[in-house]
């Protein structure tokens, strides 16, 4: 049996091409601008957490012995 492999081909990419051109729906937009802000709050809480663990170790106090008279 002789398979016409242009054809096969064709096929796929029709599938492919049905697959990616599917309608975009409005819960899926809602969902990535959630996600993003989400992300978004994360990081910027993780910031403030580093920075303030950063002022936290450089407010330590200096022992008398090294302080400059």
């Amino acid at each position: 049996m002789i398979v016409d492999r242009s054809k096969i081909r064709r096929a796929r990419m029709a599938s492919i091409d049905r697959q990616v051109r599917s309608d975009m729906r409005t819960s899926d937009l809602v969902l990535a601008v959630v996600g993003v802000a989400l992300l978004g709050g994360l990081c910027l809480v993780g910031l403030a957490n580093w920075v303030g663990a950063a002022k936290g170790l450089a407010s330590m106090p200096v022992p008398a012995a090294t302080e400059l008279l």
